[in-house]
């Protein structure tokens, strides 16, 4: 059961958190890079299927949707988001082969799921940060 709760009360801005049976806030960003790590089965069973909604943690995505998101993404963050989330690649493998760093590999996937989540539920995002304005 997803719940849904007001946030940024400090802040004075408010926008609704799914959150877990737990109470603990679900990171949209954080749930598409698990739904990513299994892109290829869900694109077959979607596409078999033809129903083209998957439920993860509570969250349901349109892989239609998905699909065209990623294609807004950069070049730099579609390679990284490739090789280090579908391909599941070690952060040092994709960064030498990118030519930077481990951390500026994470930064770009990081921006990538931000950019992607705020594309399929702008309705959750009500500053530049999103939803997680603590960071």
């Amino acid at each position: 059961m997803l719940l849904i709760i007001s946030t940024a009360l400090r802040t004075g801005k408010y926008s609704m958190i799914p959150i877990d049976i737990n109470g603990t806030p679900i990171l949209l960003h954080r749930t598409l890079r698990e739904v990513l790590k299994n892109y290829t089965v869900f694109e077959s069973l979607c596409s078999q299927s033809g129903h083209w909604d998957i439920t993860h943690r509570g969250i349901t995505i349109n892989f239609l949707d998905l699909k065209g998101c990623l294609k807004n993404l950069s070049p730099r963050q579609k390679e990284a988001v490739f090789w280090f989330v579908l391909a599941d690649k070690k952060q040092k493998v994709v960064a030498e082969r990118m030519g930077i760093s481990t951390v500026t590999v994470g930064q770009y996937v990081e921006s990538a799921m931000e950019r992607v989540a705020k594309q399929l539920w702008p309705e959750m995002y009500n500053t530049e940060k999103g939803i997680d304005e603590d960071r």
